[in-house]
């Protein structure tokens, strides 16, 4: 009996001790709970990045290292002469250099080389040098029947100066030395020689000046379409070949933590039944960074091919450039140069350095049909009846 009497407190000790101490470990374990699970909850949700891509613009061009020499085709050698225009435009070009690192072995020079921009523009001297040639060589005939109406005794000094200055800026002036034309005019009968050898070289000055300007307005009626051929041919051939093409692109990232793009993306055009290309492109500079309240920062510096930086809840422009096209095997080659222009979409995917892969929106594969896409829209909002009222 006294047992029994004994193990009677037993019971509420055990459950006084059950619940207080279950109570204290419910305590620790909502814890430990706590201070694990707000970490990873704050790593994998909170300060997770979380890009979006959106594609703004799709170029193609011509690679700048692309280059013609005039000299490998005749009828682009009647260009040359506009070489100084091009030399007056742009002080760093030197035909010079381009000559000497297009030398051979031996030293012999190889040809002048330009891009196909400064081909065009050289064209574009020429017609220009065509439309004026007319008037031009009107003037010259004119002062040419001029300088056969002169004799000795009625010449001037200011007549001979307006002739001379015509040849200011060729290179078979007639000059005449001021002192000597008075010296000589004292006693123009006794001086006859001097004014006949003066008038001589005036003549023959216009004549062959006017010989030149004749001949070259021929050259360049008969030779501008075979030039305009030449440059559309070796246009279509750079665009095969020597192009590439640049994306531009908007990088928003709408999470707590900073990321960057890895390089390179893809670019795969999809012309439809399975059929695909695929462009890999790096990224082409560095972009400007803006803050959610629409403030602009720099962003870093960095070298082309390098990674575009994100900043947690930022935004910024990037451009990515692919290889020339010739680096593509020969079938996709051809479906890019088919395919380029034409009503197929093309869609950029980019991964970030935390592995996450982001595709962008679809565009058409045609810089000129998303420009048209983009018009349209705005052209449809301009002509609603609320933008047309009166203030």
């Amino acid at each position: 009996m006294a047992n029994a009497k004994e193990s009677k407190p037993f019971a509420p000790r055990l459950r006084r001790w059950t619940r207080d101490h279950w109570i204290a470990i419910a305590g620790l374990a909502s814890g430990i709970l706590v201070g694990c699970g707000i970490p990873i909850w704050q790593n994998y949700w909170v300060e997770r990045p979380h890009l979006k891509v959106e594609i703004t613009g799709i170029e193609r061009r011509i690679s700048p290292e692309a280059r013609v020499s005039l000299d490998d085709y005749p009828e682009l050698r009647a260009l040359s002469r506009y070489a100084w225009r091009l030399r007056s435009s742009r002080p760093r070009l030197t035909w010079a250099e381009d000559a000497e690192t297009e030398s051979g072995a031996s030293g012999a020079k190889t040809g002048r080389s330009v891009t196909l921009d400064e081909l065009n523009e050289l064209l574009t001297f020429a017609k220009e040098d065509l439309a004026r040639l007319p008037e031009r060589i009107k003037a010259y005939r004119e002062d040419q029947e001029r300088t056969t109406k002169l004799s000795p005794a009625s010449i001037s000094l200011p007549e001979v100066t307006q002739l001379n200055d015509r040849f200011s800026m060729t290179t078979d002036p007639a000059p005449v030395d001021r002192a000597e034309f008075i010296a000589n005019s004292s006693d123009r009968t006794k001086n006859k020689g001097y004014f006949d050898t003066l008038i001589g070289n005036l003549q023959k000055a216009y004549d062959k000046r006017l010989t030149n300007e004749e001949s070259r307005y021929r050259e360049l009626q008969t030779s501008i379409p075979s030039i305009e051929r030449r440059v559309e041919t070796l246009t279509l051939d750079f665009t095969r070949k020597r192009s590439f093409f640049t994306v531009s692109t908007v990088l928003s990232n709408s999470g707590k933590a900073g990321t960057s793009v890895r390089r390179p993306v893809l670019l795969r055009i999809y012309i439809g039944s399975g059929n695909y290309v695929d462009l890999m492109l790096r990224p082409d500079g560095s972009g400007q960074m803006l803050r959610p309240d629409g403030s602009g920062q720099s962003g870093q510096s960095s070298q082309s091919g390098q990674s575009a930086e994100i900043p947690a809840t930022g935004t910024r422009g990037a451009v990515f450039r692919s290889d020339e096209v010739s680096k593509l095997p020969e079938d996709d080659q051809k479906l890019v140069s088919a395919y380029w222009g034409q009503s197929v979409h093309a869609i950029l995917f980019v991964e970030d350095v935390f592995g996450q892969i982001v595709a962008s929106n679809s565009i058409p594969f045609s810089e000129g049909l998303y420009e048209k896409t983009i018009y349209d829209r705005l052209r449809t909002v301009a002509s609603k009846p609320e933008h047309g009222r009166t203030q």
